[in-house]
């Protein structure tokens, strides 16, 4: 006698559970993204990748951007085509990220904001053509002017070449206007008679 072997018939899947199947799986994927960008916001953090770390702050300039009571403003006079523009620019992004909100910069092209950059050359009681930086500190300011932040080689010009940057000193000049702001003493010169 032969043995009948009866198949089994597949178990039928019905449309409601495919349905409830795919809306479940959308819903975990839309919150495993939520939950992706929430830590990444919450965490976030920055690295400098460039070749000689020019936008990386010291971990001084760091405590001394911690300590901050109040905020910063800084206001920036640079054209557009002053050979250090971009890296004054990464630097204070470097800053504003450090500060933690204490730090406010404005960017203003004199020669395109002109009325706006007499505004603040007036409340400043700024002198000088030179691209500058104005630093703003619980209504004491300094300036940093551009010839304090980098060294520049300006031989080439005469054979009409760009200036090229030789040194970016950025840090240096602007952790020393902001430590001259937030201690606040002006510096005494004395001298003994006799």
């Amino acid at each position: 006698m032969e043995a009948v072997i009866v198949a089994e018939k597949p178990k039928k899947i019905h449309r409601f559970q495919i349905g409830l199947n795919v809306v479940v799986q959308i819903g975990l994927l839309i919150f495993l993204a939520l939950m992706v960008n929430y830590l990444g916001f919450e965490h976030y953090r920055r690295w400098d990748f460039s070749r000689d770390q020019k936008y990386a702050l010291s971990d001084k300039t760091k405590r001394m951007l911690g300590s901050l009571k109040g905020k910063l403003r800084i206001t920036v006079f640079f054209s557009p085509n002053t050979p250090i523009t971009n890296d004054v620019q990464g630097l204070l992004t470097e800053y504003q990220y450090a500060a933690k909100g204490k730090i406010d910069v404005e960017q203003i092209d004199p020669e395109r904001s002109f009325s706006r950059a007499k505004e603040l050359f007036d409340k400043y009681k700024v002198v000088t053509d030179e691209s500058m930086l104005v630093l703003d500190y619980e209504g004491r300011n300094k300036t940093v002017k551009a010839s304090e932040m980098a060294e520049v080689d300006q031989s080439g010009v005469a054979m009409g070449e760009a200036p090229r940057v030789t040194t970016f000193k950025g840090e240096q000049a602007i952790s020393s206007a902001i430590i001259d702001l937030t201690e606040g003493k002006k510096n005494l010169i004395g001298y003994v008679l006799g």
